[in-house]
Formats: C-alpha cells, sequence, structure tokens
C-alpha cells in the first residue's frame, strides 16, 4: 500500500467531514467487484468441411460464479500472442450458476494458447474487475494436431 497517499488521504479527512477511513484505489469497493471466473477450459470448434486448415477455432468455456445479475464482461489475456487479449468483451449475462464461452475463429498458429481472464461490470475499460486474475488454462500446436478433424492440418 502506498502510505504517502493514505497518509495524504488521512490529512484530508482530518480537514474535512469524512465517513469513510480507506479507499478502494482502482474505485470499486469489494463488495462491487464481480466474480473471478473459474473452471477454464480450452477446446478446439468444428472446422468447416472444406479447406480444413483456414478454419478452426479455439473455443474458452468458463464458470461464472456470479451473484450479481445483468451483463458481465471479461478481459480474457491470452500470453505472447498479438491481438487476441479481449478487453472488457466477451459479454455474457450474469447469474448465480452461469457459464461463458468465447470463440476465436482462426487465430493466429501458434505452439501454445496460454489462457487467463478476469470478469468486469462494464464493457470496454470501465467498471470493477474481479479482484483476481483466474487460473491460466493452456492448448499446444500438439492437442489440436492430435485431433479429428484436425490431423492433416498440420502435416
Amino acid at each position: 500500500m502506498n502510505t504517502s497517499r493514505v497518509a495524504r488521504t488521512a490529512m484530508l479527512c482530518g480537514a474535512v467531514l469524512c465517513f469513510s477511513t480507506t479507499l478502494a484505489w482502482a474505485g470499486c469497493d469489494n463488495k462491487d467487484r464481480p466474480a473471478t471466473p473459474t473452471g477454464l477450459k480450452l477446446g478446439l470448434g468444428n472446422p468447416l468441411p472444406v479447406n480444413r486448415s483456414a478454419n478452426f477455432a479455439i473455443v474458452l468455456s468458463w464458470g461464472s460464479p456470479q451473484i450479481r445479475t445483468g451483463t458481465t464482461y471479461y478481459d480474457i489475456h491470452v500470453k505472447g500472442i498479438p491481438g487476441m487479449d479481449i478487453t472488457g468483451g466477451a459479454g455474457q449475462p450474469a447469474g448465480p450458476g452461469g457459464f461463458g464461452e468465447y470463440v476465436w475463429k482462426n487465430p493466429p498458429r501458434a505452439d501454445e494458447y496460454d489462457v487467463s481472464m478476469r470478469a468486469r461490470t462494464k464493457a470496454g475499460t470501465d467498471g470493477c474487475i474481479s479482484a483476481n486474475e483466474s487460473e491460466t488454462v493452456k492448448i499446444t500446436h500438439a492437442d489440436i494436431c492430435n485431433k479429428a478433424p484436425y490431423l492433416d492440418m498440420c502435416l
């Protein structure tokens, strides 16, 4: 915690009427933050029967243990692969026991896709984000190449 910020806050509170002694530096109290996505899984979407090498998809699915309702948005992080990150997108209806899914169609080729995510209350870069990043899941080039109907894609 930045003690100089806390000290300045304490002095400001001493000069004016102050109802709270703690600040949420990100602008959100813990009660306002969405729950961290759980149970992430990466899989493969089905390619079109024609021209398989140009038509494949990676599918991310997750549990959404939200207690809030409405739409929850997600920041999806794909380690080391430019253009695959999503910030405040992948909006999904929220509610207890829900789940979500995001599909990358024809993603850039990579040896490995490492994915983690956070929940967000508003689209884009607005709103509160979950306090923690989810676990990281991965799928490798070998995982993709060793599954039908992708067997001929990696020759």
